[in-house]
């Protein structure tokens, strides 16, 4: 979805709440949503569509709202995908009616709301990235999986010799093999290990920190 938390439409997240919250809790968060101002440039502002970047409550309220969404999009919808996998905004699907039918589709969620919009990204060379993640169909019909990189990333993380507190470079090395573990699959992972080793010796790790 295109920058979701700025485009949910408040009316409605509010009637999504009011239906499945406590009448006083949904009165609160009714007000939380509807009091959004902020100041700009001298002046003062009242946010009238989307929800505050940032606020605790933000990440709710765009959960409870896409749930209804997705629901009745689906519901209404003359055909359905194979399978339907979101997180937060970001959404992988299997389409097995062909591509006409998944334009099709594809108009039908993006008529739903004005502000509430969709991309879509095709799977190329047998591979689709879904947040960072790499999927990829195999020739026998099973799936693998492994980290996915952008282009543009370049491999610099906190460097060895920065003045941070050591907790924080070690947690950032920790943090990169964890992923790669939960991540990658077993034909993948020893590839993704090698590439780590090489990315923390050239942030200027040596072996004993690495292992």
């Amino acid at each position: 979805m295109v920058s979701l938390y700025t485009n949910i439409p408040i009316n409605k997240a509010i009637e999504v709440i009011t239906r499945i919250m406590a009448p006083d809790m949904a009165n609160l968060t009714g007000i939380c949503l509807t009091s959004t101002f902020f100041s700009f440039d001298g002046e003062f502002y009242d946010q009238t569509c989307g929800v505050a970047m940032g606020s605790l409550l933000s990440l709710l309220v765009a959960d409870l709202f896409v749930d209804d969404f997705e629901s009745k999009a689906l519901a209404s919808s003359r055909l359905l995908p194979k399978m339907w996998k979101r997180f937060v905004d970001a959404t992988c699907v299997i389409w097995s009616h062909g591509k006409e039918e998944l334009e099709l589709f594809f108009l039908h969620l993006n008529d739903q709301y004005s502000s509430i919009k969709f991309t879509m990204e095709f799977e190329s060379n047998g591979s689709l990235p879904f947040l960072d993640i790499l999927l990829s169909r195999n020739d026998d019909g099973s799936f693998s999986h492994r980290f996915f990189r952008k282009k543009t990333h370049t491999d610099q993380y906190l460097y060895a010799n920065s003045h941070h507190f050591p907790a924080q470079k070690l947690g950032v090395l920790n943090t990169l093999a964890t992923r790669a573990l939960r991540v990658s699959d077993d034909i993948l992972l020893n590839e993704e290990k090698a590439h780590l080793l090489s990315v923390f010796f050239k942030n200027g790790y040596n072996r004993r920190q690495c292992t």
